[in-house]
């Protein structure tokens, strides 16, 4: 989090940078890592220096001495008393600024060229803030002579022009601000023709000195331009950043609606085809198990005969034993017959259905036989239901009880209305409505509940 925030401030977005050290710093508050809170403690002293919020700018620089202290780290030390130091000095708390400043210098005997540049810069802003511009140019000479990196000695002249201006010396002056007129930087080049033009008006050469301000003026332009562009080039950097999280998350939400939509679909399609199953295939696996039945049935009677006719032929001590077991042999015939008998008017009824439901008979047209086969089927389905209705509910006449046996057999409601004949759906629509009263069921409640739960056993 420190070095991105390192990265994030020297792309120029401080407030961010500072966001992610106070979250570094929050993180680190009860640990021991002594050398990273120091440097997380100059940075957010040097964020505040910027934003001008000063007394904050002392605390986090001594937060910084003393982090480096528990850290041992010496050299960090240093570093954070010219921080402090700095921050006296903006404070204008001179005295305090040089004792900083002094003491970096102390703690080690062999000093860095750019701590000891740094403290040597900051003791000859303090000086020419007191007024002791001998010592201060002294001071800036020297670093002069020492500074090893030819750009940054344009920083010096500068500062040292500024001086010699202060001092009314306007030949040395005009020197040492004339070498920084080819810098790199458009802001120095900009401060170095306003200082020109000073020197200028000072000397009462106002032509000059308007010429060498709207050069100053212009270069000042162009710098400021330069930052504009570099933030315009910063906020489409962040633009096309953000319009991509953005499309990446439209992506994610499309996908995430594809995959609900598909479940969604997926739970239709299975309740259509169990409603299908319910209403088409129910009746015609009953079908099926019966014919199976049926079929065993007969294979076990054929067993128990084959069994009689050994027991006969068998000459055995005992005749009551032998008498008994075809006895017993004979009634698990009958018993198979019977359920035969009842598998077989089961399966005889599925043609009769398959003819109602096409529309070849009507109702008016079946015998009694039929509807008793009718009735039979129902009851076999599902498990005695017309039965039960019949005891439970004496209410219902016998029309209710056809109606429910051809709505039980997931007859369609075209379907009911073209067995009775009736001329539309108005007549089959009183007459559930009469059953639902019947039953006691409430207005809002649909039959077809009822109708499932009779399906499912439930009505007792």
């Amino acid at each position: 989090m420190y070095y991105y925030g390192r990265i994030i401030q020297l792309c120029g977005d401080e407030l961010r940078a500072m966001k992610i050290y106070l979250d570094a710093y929050k993180s680190l508050k009860d640990a021991k890592e002594y050398k990273l809170l120091g440097l997380l403690s100059e940075n957010i002293a040097i964020f505040h220096r910027n934003q001008s919020f000063y007394d904050q700018y002392i605390r986090f620089a001594r937060c910084a001495v003393n982090f480096n202290y528990l850290a041992k780290d010496t050299l960090g030390v240093a570093y954070a008393y010219q921080t402090l130091g700095q921050a006296f000095f903006y404070k204008q708390e001179l005295d305090s600024a040089l004792e900083c400043t002094t003491r970096s210098l102390q703690l080690l005997k062999d000093n860095p060229i750019r701590l000891e540049i740094a403290a040597a810069k900051l003791f000859a802003f303090i000086y020419c803030q007191k007024g002791e511009y001998i010592k201060a140019e002294k001071i800036l000479l020297d670093i002069i002579d020492k500074e090893p990196n030819e750009r940054k000695k344009l920083y010096h002249y500068i500062t040292l022009g500024h001086l010699y201006q202060k001092q009314g010396k306007v030949s040395e002056a005009k020197k040492y601000i004339m070498m920084c007129m080819n810098s790199p930087s458009l802001s120095t080049r900009s401060e170095a023709y306003a200082c020109l033009s000073e020197l200028s008006e000072a000397e009462n050469n106002y032509k000059e000195a308007l010429s060498y301000k709207a050069i100053a003026d212009s270069l000042h332009y162009l710098a400021e331009n330069q930052n504009k562009r570099e933030a315009v080039v910063q906020f489409q950097a962040k633009y096309v950043e953000e319009k991509s999280l953005r499309e990446s998350l439209q992506l994610q939400m499309e996908k995430r609606t594809i995959f609900f939509s598909s479940i969604i679909l997926l739970l239709f399609f299975g309740i259509c085809m169990y409603y299908l199953y319910r209403k088409y295939y129910h009746a015609k696996l009953q079908i099926t198990k019966s014919c199976r039945r049926l079929k065993r049935n007969d294979e076990k009677i054929a067993g128990y005969r084959k069994e009689i006719k050994m027991c006969k032929r068998q000459k055995t001590d005992s005749a009551v034993s032998s008498g008994n077991k075809i006895k017993k042999l004979n009634e698990k015939i009958d018993e198979l017959m019977a359920d035969s008998h009842r598998l077989r008017d089961k399966l005889d009824v599925s043609v009769l259905i398959k003819m109602l439901k096409s529309g070849e008979i009507i109702v008016d047209n079946l015998t009694l036989e039929e509807w008793d086969r009718i009735f039979t089927l129902v009851n076999n389905l599902f498990n005695n239901v017309l039965v039960v209705l019949k005891n439970k509910y004496e209410q219902l006449t016998d029309h209710d009880i056809k109606v429910l046996s051809f709505l039980l057999l997931s007859f369609s409601s075209k379907e009911v209305v073209t067995l009775f004949e009736s001329k539309d759906g108005h007549t089959l629509s009183k007459n559930k409505l009469r059953i639902k009263e019947r039953i006691g069921m409430l207005k809002g409640e649909a039959l077809e509940d009822f109708l499932q739960k009779c399906r499912a056993g439930k009505i007792r």
